[in-house]
C-alpha cells in the first residue's frame, strides 16, 4: 500500500526509483 501511495505521486523521485527497481 505504501509503495502504491508513493507511485501515485506522493514522491515522484522515490516512487519512480522503487517502481523502476
Amino acid at each position: 500500500m505504501a509503495a502504491h501511495c508513493q507511485v501515485t505521486g506522493a514522491e515522484p523521485g522515490f516512487g519512480h526509483s522503487i517502481s523502476h527497481s
